[in-house]
């Protein structure tokens, strides 16, 4: 088994008029749950199209659990579109059912997988209804428990949280979390949901305009980010210029990005030692979405489609 689930090398995608993708590099671990966060439009969907074989990229090399897209790939992935689109004369049994035989599972066990699934996903009670009585929502679940009833290797969901409530939600989310831990399935979120992507991934990467912007853990995307807000009289300017990487001034009040050596503990202190009198001193730690508008916002706009 290779070490990586999804190795992507100078990935570009070019249109007549867009850059699509514009140079990505990526390397996503077995057994990781990996969420490719960006706006509508950053080029999520034209990634995955590639990795499926849907789509052919104009420069550079993707391996999908050590195989070049291709039909022989796409038997070991799950995936979920954001739009699916379903036979709705059929039941939700009548198609998962289907859907599994085509997947080469023996009608047998996937009568029996229809019902699992069903049953995990709260669809039980809808199993014998048209699919064209489903709600968005239903409809979404329905398209999940397709992907996983082959028991891929890796799954790739496209937008999955679009139209689930908060109860669908969070039986989607243990799902794929179980899938996961259980399985060791791999799992790529395509999202633009901020939320949906912290509480489910391991690792994120950040796609903007073509350009994968960062990639990491979260607490690695924030490290060295942190933000000291500090209100105070006599303020020592050129100590407080000499350890910022970044420094903000709104009369008495100063935001600052400290250097990684500065002693955040110790800094008040030394402020006081300076003359400094402080009436506030607060530490602001970046959030997931102070993280995403700091690496897009002010960016180039020439590049980006999905």
């Amino acid at each position: 088994m290779p070490q990586f689930a999804i190795e992507i090398e100078h990935l570009r995608k070019f249109y007549p008029k867009v850059k699509a993708l514009q140079g990505i590099d990526l390397k996503i671990p077995q057994g990781g749950i990996f969420g490719l966060l960006g706006q509508n439009g950053a080029g999520k969907t034209t990634l995955v199209r590639i990795l499926l074989g849907f789509s052919k990229q104009t420069e550079g090399h993707c391996k999908v659990l050590g195989l070049e897209p291709s039909p022989l790939a796409r038997t070991k992935i799950g995936y979920l579109p954001e739009r699916m689109a379903i036979p709705t004369y059929l039941s939700g049994k009548e198609f998962l059912e289907a859907s599994f035989r085509l997947a080469l599972v023996p009608s047998s066990i996937a009568k029996k997988k229809s019902n699992e699934f069903l049953e995990k996903l709260g669809l039980a009670e809808a199993a014998d209804r048209k699919i064209s009585t489903y709600s968005k929502g239903m409809l979404q679940r329905l398209g999940l428990a397709n992907a996983l009833g082959a028991e891929p290797e890796l799954l790739l969901l496209d937008e999955p949280g679009t139209g689930l409530d908060p109860a669908g939600y969070k039986e989607f989310r243990e799902l794929i979390l179980e899938e996961n831990k259980k399985r060791g399935v791999t799992i790529l979120i395509n999202s633009h949901r901020l939320l949906e992507v912290e509480q489910i991934c391991t690792e994120i990467g950040i796609l903007h305009k073509g350009n994968l912007m960062a990639q990491g853990k979260l607490d690695e995307l924030k490290q060295g980010k942190d933000r000291i807000r500090i209100r105070l009289e006599s303020a020592p300017e050129s100590y407080l210029e000499e350890i910022s990487l970044e420094h903000k001034i709104d009369g008495k009040t100063w935001e600052i990005r400290p250097k990684p050596e500065v002693d955040l503990k110790k800094l008040p202190a030394i402020l006081v030692e300076k003359g400094a009198e402080i009436f506030l001193y607060e530490r602001k730690t970046e959030s997931l979405e102070d993280v995403f508008f700091r690496l897009t916002q002010g960016s180039g706009d020439n590049g980006g489609s999905n």
